[in-house]
């Protein structure tokens, strides 16, 4: 009974959280609903993938160095960081301003639940909530975050940097968890 108690509850806040920006922001609604979200962090993947086929090529051409001698390479590499930067950084921001207070609220209440005796309110226990349920483990924000950081890595030299952008196709679909969390397990 409390677990149906639980659901109720959370999906009550998502959807009166969902359906009143529905009827008073329809447009911004659209661009920041869960499937648009699942778009982005395929499209910022899909361009950090794009950004080391370049380097790529450019590391192919110069006999497996990345001291480009050409100042076209480096500016082209640079130019796609600083739009992934860019890029990133809305879709983080519009994350934070259309969806955080939802997923703390959503968080808040599974707390309550799963530890009754404890205050949410406390210091500790807002800290759990706010940063670590509702930023670190939610794939978007932290997607976003990390394209922010390893773009603006490549964008000053680290150029390594920008192949840690692939790894975060962990974060764009369960089967890809799945997939790393069964190779980890059996890796004997």
């Amino acid at each position: 009974m409390l677990d149906l108690m639980r659901n109720y509850r959370k999906f009550e806040i998502m959807m009166e959280s969902d359906l009143r920006s529905y009827r008073y922001r329809p447009l911004i609604h659209k661009i920041s609903s869960n499937e648009a979200f699942k778009a982005y962090m395929l499209i910022a993947w899909w361009f950090s993938l794009a950004i080391n086929i370049f380097m790529g090529v450019v590391v192919s051409r110069l006999n497996n160095e990345l001291n480009t001698k050409e100042k076209w390479e480096d500016y082209v590499i640079i130019a796609t960081c600083a739009v992934l930067t860019f890029f990133s950084t809305i879709w983080l921001v519009l994350w934070l301003l259309s969806r955080y207070k939802q997923k703390y609220l959503v968080e808040r209440e599974e707390f309550k639940f799963e530890y009754p005796a404890k205050n949410p309110d406390s210091l500790i226990n807002f800290i759990r909530i706010a940063i670590f349920s509702c930023l670190i483990h939610q794939p978007l924000p932290f997607n976003m975050f990390f394209h922010i950081v390893f773009s603006l890595g490549g964008c000053f030299g680290q150029y390594i940097m920008l192949s840690l952008n692939l790894l975060l196709i962990v974060n764009i679909s369960r089967t890809t968890q799945f997939v790393l969390k069964a190779t980890f397990l059996h890796i004997d």
